[in-house]
């Protein structure tokens, strides 16, 4: 499943407030979107990309997606209905 980088909106560049040119999103490097396998689900944390960056106070830091573990993708949960009732259980 390809889920659209949601730094560039799919594009692969942004262009910066004030500048002449493009520059390629540090989100997707300019793939414009993220591969998840089958059964798997896009990290909530990272959406996808296996990287946060992170405002240190005037500059910026990428980090590896702890959540995910760098992939941008996680297993899919699965909900398990019970069928007993309150009077089943002891």
């Amino acid at each position: 499943m390809k889920v659209k980088c949601f730094e560039c909106k799919g594009v692969g560049y942004y262009q910066p407030k004030g500048w002449p040119v493009n520059v390629t999103c540090c989100m997707c490097g300019g793939k414009k979107y993220f591969d998840i396998p089958e059964g798997m689900s896009v990290c909530e944390t990272c959406r996808g990309a296996g990287k946060l960056v992170v405002d240190c106070g005037g500059f910026e830091m990428e980090c590896t997606c702890e959540d995910c573990m760098g992939k941008g993708y996680v297993k899919k949960e699965t909900k398990i209905e019970s069928t007993m009732s309150d009077e089943d259980i002891p």
